[in-house]
């Protein structure tokens, strides 16, 4: 719901523990154009925020809370509550993102028309409602083991997925590197569409099958495979709860690239995927947050 004509929208933020945050953004959700949840430490600590809330949606918002909280035993933080400039943040964002070089990969915008180096494998990405950029640590993480995967002599994947895939960055860069059909699922139907609409302008629809799924053991991702190439930038907690299905659509002698996690939590996400039978191939620390390769024997 948008703010009022002549008032600014408002942006609501707070940070609880993670079954807090949930229940405040199931109770945010009918009052914003959009609600966001992100894990911020290793603790526990999630960040809620709601854009877009009127100011008249306050005082049941402050209700709501009250309720809340008086079922948690008063561990409900009060939320910081702020008015929002009336901006255009997918074109602001457009008009900041630049070009990013990984390896032999090229993450580019649309309206960046210089010419590219000589043999990049160039991804024209916007900024839009799904994630992926290529900005955020993690993205870069999964395209620098990507690129040194490829630089193996004689190892070519012919099923891969990219679980998670927002909006289609690594599903592209393996079906630009190794021009093999790939399978993009999210739970997001909108990253879904976005992911469908830039392997569209990117020529690659004929490899990217994008669909929405939030397992590993049901339709789409099993049936298609088991996978050479497993790509999964998603958080920590997913990432331990899927370790069993991603596992077992791994093909032996495959390679799962993990990443969406803080370089504390790597123990217990290499944890969960041992217990499945892989092993620990490398890690990449960038900027606090870390991407892991694991492998399956032959």
């Amino acid at each position: 719901m948008a703010g009022s004509a002549g008032a600014a929208p408002l942006m609501i933020s707070c940070i609880a523990p993670r079954a807090v945050a949930e229940a405040l953004s199931a109770l945010w959700e009918e009052h914003a154009e959009a609600v966001s949840l992100f894990e911020i430490s290793p603790q526990g600590d999630w960040r809620v925020e709601a854009i877009g809330v009127a100011s008249a949606a306050v005082p049941e918002i402050h209700a709501a809370i009250a309720l809340l909280s008086a079922a948690h035993g008063g561990s409900v933080p009060q939320p910081v509550i702020m008015p929002i400039p009336q901006r255009n943040w997918v074109a602001e964002n457009q008009a900041s993102f630049r070009p990013i070089r990984v390896g032999r990969f090229l993450v580019r915008p649309s309206h960046d028309l210089t010419r590219p180096p000589a043999g990049a494998h160039v991804l024209t990405v916007d900024a839009s409602v799904a994630f992926g950029t290529g900005e955020h640590a993690t993205t870069r993480g999964c395209l620098v083991v990507l690129d040194r995967l490829a630089r193996r002599a004689g190892w070519q994947p012919r099923r891969m997925l990219d679980m998670g895939c927002g909006t289609g960055i690594l599903a592209m860069a393996m079906a630009r590197q190794w021009r093999r059909a790939v399978h993009a699922v999210d739970i997001d139907p909108d990253a879904v569409r976005v992911a469908a609409g830039n392997a569209q302008a990117n020529g690659l629809a004929a490899l990217i099958r994008p669909a929405v799924g939030a397992t590993a053991d049901r339709p789409p991702v099993a049936g298609a495979g088991p996978y050479d190439l497993i790509v999964a930038n998603i958080l920590a907690r997913p990432l331990v709860t899927l370790a069993p299905g991603l596992a077992r659509q791994l093909a032996p002698g495959g390679r799962i690239v993990l990443s969406g996690l803080l370089a504390d939590q790597q123990p217990q996400v290499a944890a969960a995927y041992r217990r499945q039978g892989l092993r620990l191939a490398s890690r990449l620390l960038i900027d606090g947050w870390a991407t892991l390769l694991m492998t399956r024997r032959i």
